[in-house]
């Protein structure tokens, strides 16, 4: 049964978030769990990470606009 990275509870295997990093694998028995790592994890990226930040974002950002542009009505 993995253990939650952040605050130590065991949970079923199944549940909670997973995320392997290369060979380290993080769980998150919660999403509480999971956005507190990351509240503590992006200040410390260095420089070099940021280009990768604004890749992810980017992506979300185009998928929101194609989601925006399938739900107006033909011809508006």
């Amino acid at each position: 049964m993995p253990r939650c990275s952040v605050c130590g509870k065991v949970f079923p295997e199944g549940q909670g978030i997973y995320v392997k990093v290369r060979n380290k694998e993080i769980f998150f028995h919660k999403k509480t769990c999971a956005t507190k790592f990351l509240r503590e994890l992006l200040p410390l990226l260095g420089q070099e990470c940021m280009g990768a930040v604004e890749s992810v974002l980017d992506s979300f950002s185009k998928a929101i606009e194609e989601k925006k542009r399938e739900k107006r009505l033909p011809g508006t």
